[in-house]
């Protein structure tokens, strides 16, 4: 009688305290363990007294180092001078096989069976005697075995969609020709950096600054001649053709040049007509103009006249300039004569058009 009378005491005090307390007589949750027993008697104990504490709070949450647990598992490590360990996983084996891993789950709900879908942990490098280094590694799973999608190698290369990587970050698409990145708010048609340089990729795949192709043209006038004219001070304004001598970069195409890249260009245009024998005496008049989106940007005129229309030889007219156009702005050659309604043929060999992207 009086051991069943002792127990239900026991219990009934328990019960109305509803506190445990482990080398503490005043604990602050409902486990509170003070692992070196240097809590006070009374009030809240100071950051080092908790430093060795244990709780489990009345909404459920464990507290190492800490009395006032934030989160399910809340762990405050003591600061040092050095690193600080707060919490460590090892595997239950002295012999760690290579690819073995310790691994903590994520799972967004209830685990209905098989793997979390996401793992991190160490994956293991095991040596001889057991003592064999580790890299931080990323798996996911359908339910199913681990995939390993990022890992960080203990020599600090990481690698995503590959196991080894052998520079600070390596990624493998796995797919031939793609290279697995994307950058959702940057793309071709995006405003070039001023006094950027442009990345590319070598033979093996790394990534190195490259030494872009300046864009460089220069073509032969192909228009035969220009049309019969004998208004003074106006069109028809003819486009004129060119037969390319080289297209560094490909950027001229139907008698028009696209800028491949925001930027300065240097322009270039001259225009040689044929000597004669009908020159007229009087007034003749040559213009040559670059467009750029059909705006004039570039113009020259000669206004001449041949004392001598047998021995004269044929006039030349120049444009140049060094033009500031937007990645895909067009430009375009025009040139116009009054030449008294006859057709005076242009020297292809003496008249071009060149540009130089500065």
């Amino acid at each position: 009688m009086k051991k069943s009378t002792l127990f239900c005491f026991m219990v009934a005090s328990l019960s109305g305290y509803s506190q445990v307390g482990i080398n503490t007589s005043s604990p602050l949750a409902i486990l509170h363990v003070d692992g070196s027993k240097d809590n006070p008697s009374t009030g809240t104990p100071s950051a080092n007294a908790q430093a060795n504490d244990f709780v489990v709070s009345s909404l459920g949450n464990i507290g190492v180092g800490t009395i006032s647990p934030a989160n399910k598992i809340d762990v405050l490590a003591t600061a040092g001078t050095g690193d600080v360990i707060g919490m460590r996983l090892r595997a239950n084996s002295n012999n760690a096989l290579t690819g073995q891993s310790i691994l903590i789950g994520f799972h967004p709900n209830t685990v209905l069976g098989g793997n979390a879908p996401w793992g991190i942990g160490a994956q293991f490098l095991a040596s001889a005697t057991g003592q064999g280094s580790a890299d931080f590694i990323f798996k996911s799973s359908n339910g199913a075995a681990y995939s390993n999608r990022m890992i960080i190698k203990n020599n600090g290369n990481v690698g995503i969609g590959l196991d080894s990587p052998s520079s600070r970050l390596e990624v493998s698409s796995g797919l031939a020709g793609a290279s697995g990145l994307k950058f959702t708010n940057m793309n071709s048609a995006s405003t070039a950096t001023a006094n950027a340089a442009t990345l590319g990729v070598d033979a093996t795949g790394n990534v190195v600054i490259q030494d872009v192709q300046k864009a460089r043209f220069k073509g032969s006038v192909s228009t035969a001649s220009f049309p019969g004219n004998s208004n003074s001070d106006s069109g028809p304004f003819t486009q004129l053709s060119y037969t390319e001598n080289f297209d560094e970069g490909n950027n001229f195409a139907i008698n028009t040049f696209t800028a491949p890249r925001t930027g300065f260009y240097i322009v270039n245009a001259n225009v040689s007509l044929s000597r004669t024998s009908d020159w007229n005496t009087s007034r003749n008049e040559l213009y040559l103009d670059a467009r750029v989106n059909g705006t004039l940007v570039l113009a020259n005129s000669n206004i001449f006249s041949v004392s001598a229309a047998s021995s004269e030889a044929g006039p030349t007219i120049s444009i140049n300039g060094i033009l500031q156009m937007i990645a895909g702005q067009q430009l375009a050659v025009f040139g116009w004569m009054q030449n008294n309604n006859i057709l005076r043929p242009i020297l292809g060999g003496r008249s071009y058009l060149s540009i130089a992207e500065l």
